[in-house]
């Protein structure tokens, strides 16, 4: 989980019925997650600490059923407020937003927004250095459609509220472009473009793991294997416990000194390395990382190199000798 080492700690969620109806961000699913619950969660992972939703032709019943879901989940740990276009006037509900914002810049989303937490961390620190000259500065995108990613001076009521009221903006806006490959951003309008969004959410994966083997040749599976456990209830933790035990597979495997036990033994320890990315992308991805879970990953990740190297020095020593184990003894104390 990052925070925001910034003064943004408040977020508007322009919430509006796609051409298809709202069905569309609250019923379809990107990686396990409706669509809607993933902005709000990844703006929560991003170190929003307010998150303010206008919602526009949405009844009352539905908006109740929707924030209770998100309150009672437990991956979202921030605050929710929620303005219905039948209750407040948009001008009170926005000097609402203004209080709690603490007279600090403010974040405004479109509610069909995919995103990674990363681009809105680095959006976000970006586009604060030009709000002494700016009023409002925007995430560029390749797309046409209206909407995105704004950020807004503390003062820019007018804005928000031409934003909030879907009007256009006349003031110049200082627009940024994000480029590295763990930012990822798009705006969906329908099912091909949510599905399209799933497969590039997933396949950047792999540019979160720092370790090269895994970015060149470790994702090559363990992104498949992701996709096909997203839907199923299976943790995080689960999959690291895998390792091990698969850890534990290599290590009898590689012990017993025969060759083609040992192969077999050099298979199973590549695959805990496949298993140890898939950890990682499920947690990321299903918003499931915890410090918790960082360190179980940590131990597991030590116990199997233990089992491992020990598999190869006692497997050595049984076909080689005594001496032959040296390097893989080296290699588990350093």
């Amino acid at each position: 989980c990052t925070n925001l080492m910034t003064n943004v700690t408040t977020a508007i969620i322009i919430l509006k019925p796609p051409k298809v109806g709202y069905k569309l961000l609250f019923n379809y699913k990107i990686a396990s997650v409706p669509l809607f619950k993933r902005l709000v969660l990844t703006l929560d992972r991003a170190g929003i600490e307010n998150i303010c939703i206008f919602s526009r032709e949405l009844p009352s019943e539905n908006c109740k059923k929707i924030e209770e879901d998100i309150s009672n989940d437990s991956r979202f740990r921030k605050n929710l407020y929620w303005f219905k276009d039948q209750t407040l006037s948009l001008e009170n509900a926005l000097k609402q937003v203004q209080k709690v914002s603490e007279g600090n810049p403010y974040l405004v989303t479109s509610g069909n927004v995919v995103a990674s937490f990363r681009l809105i961390s680095s959006f976000v620190r970006k586009a604060e250095g030009f709000l002494n000259d700016q009023q409002i500065v925007s995430l560029s995108s390749a797309q046409s459609t209206p909407g995105g990613v704004y950020l807004l001076a503390p003062e820019s009521l007018d804005l928000a509220e031409r934003l909030v009221a879907d009007q256009s903006i006349e003031k110049p806006t200082k627009t940024i472009e994000i480029q590295e490959k763990t930012n990822y951003w798009t705006l969906v309008t329908d099912h091909p473009s949510i599905m399209h969004a799933e497969k590039q959410l997933i396949q950047n994966q792999k540019y979160h793991h720092n370790q090269l083997m895994d970015r060149v040749a470790n994702t090559i599976f363990s992104i498949p294997i992701t996709r096909l456990l997203l839907n199923t209830p299976t943790t995080p933790n689960q999959i690291t416990l895998l390792g091990v035990f698969i850890g534990c597979i290599s290590f009898y495997l590689l012990s017993t000194g025969c060759y083609l036990e040992g192969l077999l033994g050099g298979f199973a320890a590549t695959a805990t390395a496949i298993i140890d990315c898939c950890d990682g992308e499920i947690a990321r991805l299903k918003f499931l990382d915890t410090e918790t879970g960082d360190y179980l990953d940590q131990v597991c990740d030590n116990v199997i190199n233990v089992l491992v190297f020990s598999g190869i020095a006692i497997g050595m020593a049984r076909q080689f000798g005594v001496l032959s184990t040296l390097p893989p003894t080296i290699l588990i104390i350093f």
